[in-house]
């Protein structure tokens, strides 16, 4: 199961829809183009075109399996008590405060502080609540995370 906030899973779908579409078509042209230089067994451009329809039909196979499988969180407009996806968690680690979203898989952004709730650090904090400190063993040892704020995201 894949779990999307409403927001994921309208961007998923706009990716597909983009895809399909617009990427697709580009390829095509660029197939054909390439098809026309003569004898595809040595055409770098027709491999390479070829190559890149196949990791485009990939990905397409990929977020169709994955909006066909989803499941949208809903977010509750009462107060959140627990940790849940699409939850934004305020923690302090390392005497430092950071805020980051728990998110399913697909939509995982480290560099936006948007963390998947499969990484070690989302399964820790799935269903905590406020005040607990759940460590986590990362490879240089071992951090704790004191949860301080739980908001909707």
């Amino acid at each position: 199961m894949d779990y999307l906030t409403k927001e994921g899973l309208e961007q998923l779908r706009k990716e597909l829809n983009e895809l399909k579409t617009t990427k697709r078509a580009e390829i095509a042209s660029r197939l054909k183009e390439a098809a026309s230089f003569g004898d595809l067994s040595e055409n770098a451009e027709y491999m390479e075109a070829k190559e890149d329809q196949a990791f485009l039909e990939g990905r397409i196979d990929e977020l169709e399996e994955v909006l066909r499988n989803a499941q949208v969180v809903t977010k509750t407009t009462s107060g959140v008590e627990l940790i849940e996806i699409g939850c934004a968690i305020e923690v302090i680690a390392d005497e430092q405060k950071r805020t980051f979203v728990l998110v399913g898989k697909e939509q995982a952004d480290p560099i936006t502080n948007k963390i998947s709730s499969e990484s070690p650090l989302g399964k820790a904090m799935l269903g905590r609540r406020i005040g607990e400190t759940v460590d986590i063993f990362t490879p240089s040892g071992s951090k704790q995370y004191k949860i301080t704020k739980i908001m909707l995201a």
